[in-house]
């Protein structure tokens, strides 16, 4: 046990405490840096194509993500944009194009 707040190793409480981490929305994070690594290059919105692009090359190529279809992306994005996740909006007047709506970091990964 590293500190009181440590839940990597939870053998000195015993079986009666059940812990739940949660579940991460870890495709959202995923395409949540996407949009921030667009930004970095000069991009302030991305359309479907240029997020399922990116999300092979980044996400599956480099660092062996399932697949994704342009149609599982499609839907996930408007999951986000409707729900008002990760900052992530849609552009008025385009379909199936997005935008971060502010600069925040993503997620620390673990």
């Amino acid at each position: 046990m590293k500190s009181i707040f440590d839940i990597d190793d939870v053998s000195d409480i015993g079986e009666e405490l059940k812990i739940s981490r949660g579940r991460q929305d870890t495709f959202g994070i995923c395409l949540h840096e996407l949009f921030i690594k667009a930004k970095k290059e000069g991009y302030q919105e991305l359309n479907i194509d240029q997020i399922t692009v990116a999300y092979h090359r980044f996400f599956v190529l480099r660092h062996r993500a399932r697949k994704k279809t342009a149609i599982q992306i499609m839907n996930k994005m408007l999951a986000l944009a409707s729900q008002n996740k990760f900052n992530i909006k849609k552009v008025k007047g385009k379909n199936g194009t997005y935008y971060l709506n502010e600069d925040v970091q993503p997620y620390p990964k673990k």
